[in-house]
């Protein structure tokens, strides 16, 4: 019997986008789910509704009720512009969740497609459960906090998972509140990290930057101020918006 065949009801990418009555109710119980293979192994990630958004939560090795519907993942991916991506990192700290962030990534740069792909855990790893480890230069103006060590969460790891990540001039923005950039170059062994600035920086160009926080960045703002040590907050989760 194969990995689908379990299940007792099939839904499309269209149902997904025809959302309403019994599917949405099912969605909102937790109990629709994406599946890829990841290395021949199933995965799974749980689809959600918020604001009106459809989330696919990143993949993971998990149980899911034997009544779930799912939709393939590949086909599902298929409903996102990529031209206007949307993902998201939720936070927490000490059990409790603190907040989202959306994230509106730029069109057609590997920094991008990288980020994406990790959000979703399309390649067997994710950012979740992985920690911010610092914040650089706080206080000032030109301060950004750093996470995304998805190998050894302490800001030493996070090889890249796409090739093709070098520096060009589609990877520089004004350096503004909220701007989501990596930290690659010729040889990095930590290019899959990301860093979030949390101030305007007036006469700063932040490079290579693919992003821009849309939503909540009053949530990570906020932890820097609160927290003696940024360690302490994590992405409790992280994935990717369907319809952005």
């Amino acid at each position: 019997m194969s990995t689908e065949d379990r299940f007792q009801r099939r839904i499309t990418a269209r149902d997904l986008l025809e959302i309403g009555g019994p599917l949405k109710q099912q969605i909102e119980r937790g109990s629709v789910y994406c599946v890829h293979q990841v290395a021949s192994e199933p995965k799974y990630g749980r689809v959600s509704l918020s604001n009106g958004k459809l989330c696919i939560h990143r993949m993971e090795d998990c149980q899911i009720p034997d009544d779930a519907c799912i939709v393939n993942y590949e086909e599902a991916r298929t409903l996102v512009d990529p031209s206007s991506r949307q993902t998201f990192l939720e936070l927490g700290t000490n059990g409790a969740t603190l907040g989202r962030l959306i994230i509106r990534l730029s069109p057609d740069t590997k920094g991008a497609e990288q980020f994406a792909l990790i959000c979703a855990g399309e390649k067997g790893v994710s950012y979740a459960n992985t920690k911010l480890f610092q914040v650089h230069h706080r206080g000032k103006i030109y301060e950004y906090v750093g996470g995304g060590d998805y190998e050894y969460n302490n800001g030493d790891g996070g090889k890249a998972l796409v090739a093709g990540l070098e520096l060009g001039p589609e990877y520089e923005r004004p350096w503004v509140a909220g701007t989501v950039r990596g930290f690659w170059g010729l040889g990095s062994s930590v290019s899959a990290q990301f860093f979030i600035s949390t101030h305007d920086h007036p006469a700063g160009v932040c490079s290579p930057a693919f992003g821009i926080v849309e939503e909540g960045l009053e949530i990570l703002t906020n932890a820097v101020q609160c927290s003696t040590d940024i360690t302490e907050v994590y992405v409790q989760d992280c994935g990717i918006i369907l319809n952005s």
